[in-house]
């Protein structure tokens, strides 16, 4: 008898939670390591043509060529350059004010600030393979660990040392910082998982109602089933859209207040840079908190206004 209402219930707790949050908390944990990464290669020091003449010592000349390709790297530097040209598919020159170098992009992605004022979502993510052709001139902002090939200063990717490299447009002042603010979905819990885990819910929970609806003579039965399986929807349709938008409208504040977090956190050291960084932690855990219960808020009054409906009508 409520063999219809357990599947759809085990399909919505499946596709429209369980997937999208696993995927939403990937997505946002690795967006974490990169604004992370970003601003610890804010704090390193440029590559410049000193430590080129520091690696070119006497006692280094005297390394064969083949030692010295092995040779452990010369730490970790930022460089903020042009794009010069790509060197087989894997490479790319980046010129910049006193050294040129190469960027061995074979491990890493290849990040693309958006121009114009940076927000959430303006930094975008592309696999090195997807990437045909990069004009020469662009603006590149290079981080990571440099090694030294056969006397050629070269960004390479580490397990313990990523490297970051990302184009953009305009100066360089502003980079780190438009990095960290764009470094985010917009919405951090509906990635590009969601529409696709939803779309195979509702698929599937319209076949369990087609295949085992029939098996039940009581209506109570089938409208709950099948408002389960109208959940992503029903937050759409009023009077419960009222309590959508103003969902989303606190989630924007909350992920302002994050982002601000973000800023105090990894782009000043001081105490009352912590400070802010925590005020902004603590607004954002009681906005997001008060944003989820309206969303939660939203499905439910169209649930049981839905179901009121139904009784009233069959």
């Amino acid at each position: 008898m409520l063999i219809p209402l357990y599947a759809t219930l085990s399909a919505a707790l499946l596709f429209y939670l369980i997937v999208p949050i696993f995927g939403a908390v990937s997505v946002a944990r690795s967006w974490r390591v990169f604004r992370r990464r970003v601003a610890e290669l804010g704090r390193q020091p440029p590559l410049g043509y000193g430590d080129l003449r520091r690696a070119d010592s006497p006692g280094d000349r005297a390394i064969s060529s083949d030692r010295q390709a092995e040779r452990p790297g010369l730490g970790s530097f930022r460089l903020y350059g042009k794009i010069e040209a790509m060197e087989e598919e894997r490479r790319i020159w980046v010129r910049g004010e006193q050294v040129s170098a190469l960027v061995d992009m074979s491990e890493s992605p290849l990040y693309v600030l958006l121009p114009g004022k940076p927000l959430p979502g303006s930094v975008r993510r592309y696999a090195w393979k997807s990437i045909s052709t990069l004009a020469a001139g662009t603006g590149v902002f290079v981080g990571g660990k440099v090694r030294m090939e056969r006397g050629t200063p070269c960004f390479v990717d580490d397990p313990e040392e990523r490297l970051i490299v990302a184009t953009y447009d305009g100066g360089d002042a502003n980079v780190i910082r438009g990095l960290i603010v764009g470094g985010r979905n917009p919405n951090e819990y509906w990635t590009a998982l969601g529409p696709v885990s939803v779309a195979i819910g509702m698929t599937l929970s319209s076949g369990l109602l087609l295949l085992l609806g029939s098996r039940t003579a009581f209506s109570t039965i089938r409208a709950l089933s099948f408002l389960t399986a109208m959940i992503p929807v029903l937050p759409l349709l009023p009077p419960g859209l009222g309590l959508f938008l103003l969902y989303r409208r606190l989630w924007r504040r909350a992920l302002r207040f994050r982002t601000e977090r973000d800023l105090f956190r990894y782009l000043s050291a001081s105490v009352d840079s912590a400070v802010h960084a925590g005020s902004a932690q603590r607004k954002a855990a009681i906005v997001g908190l008060a944003a989820l219960a309206l969303c939660i808020l939203a499905v439910a009054v169209n649930y049981i206004l839905a179901f009121l409906l139904w009784r009233s009508v069959f």
